[in-house]
């Protein structure tokens, strides 16, 4: 049926763009454990998204080679973001053995926030990364989406809904956005006087779009009643499968003195992926069905779907533009012992989109070495996206082999965390 395949068309690139883009740095170990404080300290091929400035430092490895399994076998970095559900609530709830009453169900129904649940999947995949010096080349395969699901429907899961009583089906809304990107950064000596070390640094990225889909409207109604169900709602989603798009990073960073340095950079300057004419489709769909009870036990889902479907159309329309969120990022670092460092990191949008938001965020971090190869990473942010967040990671950091682990959650600690963060990565340096 044609409904089905242009449904499932849609769903599909919903699936794969989720599992592969993202405007926001490369989710790398290090940024994760630092929860995002990783501005000074990013070297080598790292710096690109962060700032290519730092390309040009005086312990910038001659050469770097990150990968993840294996070149061209990346690890995926995943991060899965939501506002309403923690690990708290689900064993209070569901994992205790015990009955839901209905003063159990109201108070967990409050979690859920009457503008519905958001839920932000992220998964970002390195390909391939290389820099010789202060020039630095890498192939990453990102991908992000972000959805809404509205309070209906968990009330009518843990409370039913009172016959004659219309269920709304508004405020349904996906947006997926995938990208594959490379990307190309050099960093160039200044002289400023009472700094020991001053560079600039210039970056360029081709973005090839891998699909978007954004829902465009959904509405209707869902009324259950005593021996009948009435539904009728429409549907409108925009998609493309193939974009192409470029963006410019600009940064500048100095060592201020042996125990203090700063940057500053703007990221996906001019930043703009251009969906083409002719993969770009409007996809339109509206339902009006009535289902007896007394018809159930003869019901047949195809006949009821081709009675039920008013419209069901995709047709060609005229290519589009998403931007690629430009972003600000300026950092500190200060080395009070040897073995410490302390890292402070801020962070800014300037557009409210898909995964990006003008909300600041600020992080602080510190990096303690165990072991000249042995560091272990901890940082907090606040603002931003998601309002709280923290991290943690360590290495195993040889003279030419580093293997690096991160870990991070937001909106709280541990069991009251409302997402997570994972990532592993290694790293060949001479």
């Amino acid at each position: 049926m044609k409904f089905y395949w242009q449904y499932m068309r849609i769903l599909l690139i919903g699936v794969i763009i989720t599992g592969t883009a993202r405007s926001q740095p490369y989710i790398s170990p290090r940024s994760m454990a630092f929860s995002g404080a990783y501005a000074t300290q990013a070297r080598g091929v790292e710096v690109l998204g962060w700032n290519p400035a730092n390309l040009g430092y005086a312990d910038n490895p001659g050469f770097m080679l990150s990968f993840g399994v294996l070149p061209l076998v990346p690890f995926p970095s995943i991060s899965l973001a939501n506002n309403a559900i923690t690990p708290s609530l689900y064993n209070t709830y569901f994992h205790q053995g015990d009955h839901l009453d209905d003063m159990k169900k109201q108070a967990l129904l409050a979690n859920f926030p009457e503008k519905g649940t958001e839920v932000y999947p992220q998964v970002s995949m390195r390909l391939f990364g290389i820099s010789f010096g202060r020039t630095a080349l890498a192939l990453d395969v990102q991908a992000l989406g972000a959805g809404t699901i509205p309070k209906s429907v968990p009330n009518l899961a843990f409370l039913g809904n009172e016959f004659d009583a219309p269920i709304s089906l508004e405020n349904i809304n996906v947006e997926t956005l995938g990208v594959t990107s490379l990307s190309i950064a050099h960093a160039f000596s200044l002289t400023i006087p009472y700094f020991q070390e001053t560079y600039l640094g210039v970056g360029v990225k081709a973005l090839g779009g891998g699909g978007y889909a954004h829902t465009e409207e959904v509405s209707g109604e869902l009324t259950l009643s005593r021996d009948r169900i009435i539904a009728q709602g429409d549907a409108t989603a925009k998609y493309s499968l193939v974009g192409y798009g470029y963006a410019f990073d600009l940064g500048a960073a100095a060592k201020i003195n042996e125990r203090m340095t700063a940057n500053l950079a703007l990221n996906n300057l001019l930043g703009r992926i251009n969906w083409t004419d002719e993969n770009t489709e409007l996809y339109e769909y509206s339902f009006d069905f009535e289902l007896n009870s007394r018809d159930i036990p003869d019901l047949n889902a195809d006949s009821l779907m081709e009675a039920s479907v008013n419209t069901d159309t995709a047709y060609a329309v005229p290519g589009f533009n998403t931007a690629y969120p430009t972003y600000l990022v300026a950092g500190f670092q200060y080395d009070p012992i040897s073995p410490l460092s302390v890292f402070v990191n801020y962070r800014m949008g300037f557009s409210n989109q898909l995964m990006s938001t003008t909300k600041p965020r600020l992080s602080v971090a510190g990096e303690y070495m165990l072991a000249r190869w042995f560091p272990v990473r901890f940082g907090l942010h606040v603002g931003g996206l998601h309002n709280f967040g923290w991290g943690t990671g360590l290495g195993l950091e040889f003279n030419h082999y580093r293997l690096v682990f991160g870990f991070s959650q937001t909106g709280g600690f541990f069991n009251n965390a409302k997402g997570f963060s994972l990532a592993l990565g290694q790293e060949l340096v001479f």
